[in-house]
């Protein structure tokens, strides 16, 4: 099965701290073959409008290609 590194950022707009829920924007960035070509992307995206003031909400996740996850 191949890997792959999922790229997302997802910034809390705001926070129901009486729900304890909160609510985010999130962006779907790119699937990447290596967690180090995400990273380089994560270096671009730093220097980009709406993401520059949010440099540590960019997240990596492996993921598995070619499988349910149902």
């Amino acid at each position: 099965m191949k890997t792959l590194f999922m790229l997302r950022h997802i910034r809390v707009v705001e926070s129901k701290y009486e729900a304890e829920e909160e609510i985010s924007d999130t962006k779907l960035l790119g699937f990447f073959e290596s967690e180090k070509l995400c990273k380089e992307k994560i270096f671009f995206y730093m220097q980009q409008p709406g993401f520059k003031d949010f440099v540590f909400d960019f997240v990596i996740e492996e993921v598995t290609a070619d499988v349910d996850e149902y």
